[in-house]
């Protein structure tokens, strides 16, 4: 048998490296895509909350905060008969914690609701001189 000659002996050692290479390419991708499946499953856990409060009470509203778990959600200056809009981000399952405070120095302090984590949610809030109420969905 014969000793493979120089230019055998180099294709030879190309196709070595190119073997590796390509391994070694491959195994990058495939860390890369499952490194992008690990962050797109984590960061679709956490869904939003569209939050749309009434204004139903006979008197203006200086302030309102609304917090789900550690997120906020602040509003001021609220007329009588307006509403806002908002979005919150739902991390995990909780309720609405709702702040508000009127013209007047009253302030209503209620927990209502449940918004659950990865899922788009739309709820309105009505604000009443007496509470803070869900309205029913439609």
């Amino acid at each position: 048998m014969m000793a493979p000659t120089s230019p055998e002996l180099g294709r030879t050692r190309v196709a070595a490296v190119d073997a590796l290479s390509k391994s070694a390419i491959l195994k990058s991708v495939l860390y890369l895509v499952m490194a992008t499946i690990a962050a797109c499953a984590l960061t679709s856990c956490a869904g939003s909350a569209t939050v749309v409060l009434f204004n139903d009470a006979k008197e203006p509203i200086d302030s309102v905060v609304v917090r789900v778990l550690d997120e906020r959600l602040e509003f001021s200056k609220i007329a009588v008969g307006s509403s806002v809009t908002g979005m919150i981000r739902v991390g995990s399952d909780s309720d609405y914690h709702v702040t508000v405070h009127f013209r007047s120095g009253k302030v209503l302090d209620r927990r209502l609701g449940y918004v659950t984590n990865g899922m788009a949610l739309r709820d309105e809030i009505s604000i009443t001189d007496s509470g803070v109420v869900l309205k029913p969905k439609s």
